[in-house]
């Protein structure tokens, strides 16, 4: 395009010096020369100064999609978009009654496995009680059966009364190991514990905990500072913990996050301006690419973290 005005601009000038018969020397080529140069250069600028332009500012953030870790009804969604929130802010709440309910459950739960704990305490002392009882009674058919075996020995007693003595001391050695199998199994299931705990109240504080997670979850609070954009949700609507629809956009405030804004603005700054008639006609193409702190404006008096205030229109400084 440059070679073209060149082109035509030689052309006016020769026309011109044969028109009006100007004299051709080092100053008239001269001045001819300057006036295209300094011509050429105002129209370049003129052209470049009324490239068209948009008063939209777009800036770009690395965005955190929200999604809940247990699904329920909301009760509450108090955030508002692009608000700044602190680290803890209340997102949205859940209606905690079914989770609630569950808890109170394993709380039951719980107090049920301890006290069969107790239980399975006072079976062991019984099982090992039955025992002792169960070897005393070994021990007296024993004797039992050494009198009658001395007796039938000497021809003192019949072969019956040997028998009968027999027959008990199997009975009871037998009634001896049934009491310690029955001990055993009673020792093994209260001696089963983890780090010093018995398996079923071990069991019973997991799924209370877990119940107790569940729950705390009903309220989604803000992870760090930052604000909340693309906001949709609503009390009533119901939400679940899948990873295709995020219950709302979470845009972190940190000073590691690149942002980039794209913004077709004049050479002279903006601000904001509540009439679009106070834009100017004409600006000039800038395309920039930061890399600042999330927080920070990209441009002059702009909203929260570099946000454009909503409804408004970005107008001259």
């Amino acid at each position: 395009m440059e070679i073209l005005l060149i082109a035509t601009y030689v052309a006016i000038c020769m026309a011109v010096f044969k028109i009006f018969k100007i004299p051709v020397n080092q100053w008239s080529l001269s001045t001819a020369a300057l006036i295209g140069i300094i011509g050429i250069f105002l129209l370049i600028l003129a052209m470049a100064y009324n490239h068209p332009f948009t008063g939209n500012a777009r800036i770009y953030y690395a965005v955190t999609p929200i999604f809940p870790t247990v699904k329920g009804r909301v009760i509450e969604a108090p955030v508002e978009a692009n608000t700044p929130l602190k680290e803890e802010d209340v997102l949205f709440r859940f209606d905690p009654k079914p989770y609630q309910y569950v808890v109170d459950e394993k709380k039951a739960a719980l107090t049920e496995a301890e006290q069969k704990v107790n239980q399975l305490k006072e079976a062991l002392n019984k099982a090992s009680a039955d025992v002792e009882r169960v070897n005393a009674q070994v021990q007296l058919a024993q004797d039992n059966y050494d009198r009658q075996d001395y007796l039938f020995q000497r021809n003192a007693a019949p072969k019956a009364a040997l028998d009968t003595a027999t027959r008990n001391l199997d009975v009871s050695k037998q009634s001896l190991a049934a009491a310690k199998a029955e001990e055993e199994s009673a020792r093994t299931a209260y001696a089963s514990n983890v780090d010093g705990v018995n398996t079923l109240v071990a069991r019973a504080r997991a799924e209370l905990a877990d119940a107790e997670f569940d729950l705390d979850q009903t309220t989604v609070r803000a992870a760090g500072p930052g604000f909340v954009t693309q906001l949709s949700l609503r009390p009533g609507m119901y939400v679940l913990p899948t990873p295709f629809r995020p219950a709302m956009m979470f845009v972190y405030r940190s000073k590691t996050v690149p942002i980039r804004c794209a913004v077709l603005i004049g050479i002279f700054g903006i601000s904001i301006g509540p009439n679009p008639s106070q834009a100017p006609r004409n600006r000039l193409k800038v395309r920039a690419k930061l890399s600042r702190p999330i927080g920070e404006p990209c441009r002059r008096n702009q909203g929260p973290y570099g946000m454009p205030e909503p409804h408004r229109r970005i107008s001259h400084s």
